[in-house]
């Protein structure tokens, strides 16, 4: 995603409503699959979710929420040799947090 589009508010969003589980499981087949093809064997990436048995719907652009969510973990996967990823949500009160967090173990 282009820093310079979204300032200049070129970046189209098309929201509707859609499952966030159904997103977040491909993108951790996606990465599963990225981090054993670059041999990554001392790496492990975990999704966390809150809610498992819960369709948790939220209104948003699924495209886009992919996009940062791939860049982001596409990056902790460059960056972090020995450890974990975890990335997933936490509910809070009136909005979902997504993260990615890098564990680097020496």
């Amino acid at each position: 995603m282009d820093i310079s589009k979204i300032e200049a508010r070129q970046i189209s969003v098309h929201r509707i409503n859609c499952q966030i589980n159904p997103i977040l499981d491909e993108l951790f087949v996606l990465f599963e699959e990225t981090r054993k093809n670059r041999g990554c064997a001392s790496l492990r990436i975990d999704f966390t979710k809150k809610q498992v048995n819960q369709n948790i719907i939220i209104n948003t652009d699924p495209y886009r929420l992919k996009q940062i969510l791939s860049n982001l973990l596409d990056n902790a996967l460059k960056f972090t040799e020995v450890g974990s990823i975890e990335f997933g949500y936490e509910i809070k009160e009136s909005f979902i947090e997504f993260f990615v967090k890098t564990l680097e173990l020496e």
